[in-house]
C-alpha cells in the first residue's frame, strides 16, 4: 500500500518539477531577449549628457540632438559611428558650430568603433565624447 501512496506523489513532485523548469526557462529567454536590445535608448543620453537645447530642428527639417554655444553634436550608438559623423558634420554646416559627437558605449566591443570614429574625427575636425550606462 505504501508504494501505491509513493508513486502518484513522485508523478505530482515531477509535474511540479517540470513546470517549474518550464517557468525558469521561458523567464530566462524573455531577459536574453530584452538585453539583446540596448541598454537605454539614445534620448536617455541625449538629456542626461546636453548642457545645450535638445532637438533643434534646422532650416532643412534635420534636427541636432544638442545644441551648445560652440557645437552641434550628434548623439549615436558606437556601432552607428558612420551616421554620427556625417550628421555631425551637417550640423555643424547649417549652425555654424564645431561638429561634435557624443559616442554611447555600452560594451568594451563598442571601442573598436569608438577608435574608428576617432580616425575620422581627427580628419575632420570633429570633437568626440563618450558616454556609457
Amino acid at each position: 500500500m505504501k508504494i501505491k501512496l509513493v508513486f502518484p506523489f513522485l508523478l505530482l513532485w515531477l509535474a511540479y518539477f517540470l513546470v517549474a523548469v518550464l517557468v525558469v526557462s521561458i523567464l530566462a529567454l524573455l531577459v536574453s531577449e530584452a538585453r539583446a536590445g540596448r541598454l537605454n535608448n539614445e534620448d536617455y543620453y541625449q538629456a542626461l549628457w546636453c548642457k545645450g537645447e535638445l532637438e533643434v530642428v534646422l532650416p532643412d527639417s534635420t534636427r541636432v540632438d544638442c545644441l551648445t554655444d560652440d557645437y552641434a553634436v550628434e548623439v549615436d550608438f558606437a556601432d552607428k559611428w558612420y551616421n554620427g559623423t556625417g550628421q555631425a558634420l551637417h550640423y555643424a554646416l547649417m549652425t555654424n558650430r564645431l561638429p561634435g559627437l557624443l559616442l554611447i558605449v555600452e560594451s568594451l566591443n563598442d571601442l573598436k568603433y569608438v577608435e574608428r570614429a576617432q580616425q575620422v574625427a581627427m580628419r575632420h575636425g570633429i570633437r568626440i565624447w563618450l558616454v556609457w550606462p
